[in-house]
């Protein structure tokens, strides 16, 4: 509506899109990522692929490789806790871009932790209750189950994202996975 181009041409220009909500008064998924990619550029002084390899996925799988230790356990912890107090992430999220992503209908019951969705109680044949989840709009998409220690992704790269279709076949991966355990 305001012509801002939207994410997928990587443009920065995608980056003047208006606020929905003021800070604090409605969860409301955006660029607030990309954002916070351009504060740690800018702190960093470097680009946010260096960033993130050099101080995050060279030394890292959970806090600790090696004995280099990037993140305290309580950090760790901390990513699987409601971070958005007493706001909901909507049961359904409109499309604004149809050509980019369908309408996500996740229903009640979801929070946001540090970078990921969080189920705030178990799924029956799935996850757990504090699980996190995340997908990408390419239709990317990975949970961490902690309770069970199970963990999944698919990785496929069509669009609009979260079609019915790609929703079904990454269920029904999720509840297979969970049955043959």
């Amino acid at each position: 509506m305001t012509g801002v181009p939207n994410v997928v041409a990587g443009s920065a220009a995608s980056l003047t899109a208006p606020l929905l909500a003021d800070p604090g008064d409605a969860f409301i998924y955006g660029i607030n990522t990309d954002w916070l990619g351009k504060v740690v550029e800018a702190v960093t002084g470097t680009g946010l692929d260096v960033a993130i390899k050099q101080g995050i996925t060279g030394p890292l799988r959970g806090g600790e490789l090696d004995g280099t230790r990037i993140l305290r356990q309580s950090t760790v912890d901390e990513a699987f806790r409601n971070q958005i107090g007493d706001l909901d992430v909507p049961a359904e999220i409109s499309s604004a871009d149809p050509a980019s992503t369908c309408e996500l209908n996740l229903g009640p019951g979801f929070t946001w932790g540090y970078g990921r969705l969080l189920n705030t109680s178990d799924i029956p044949g799935m996850r757990r209750a504090r699980s996190g989840a995340w997908a990408g709009l390419c239709n990317i998409h990975f949970w961490v189950d902690r309770t069970t220690g199970v963990c999944g992704s698919i990785y496929s790269n069509f669009l609009p994202f979260v079609t019915p279709e790609a929703l079904t076949m990454y269920n029904d991966f999720e509840r297979v996975l969970y049955a043959s355990l």
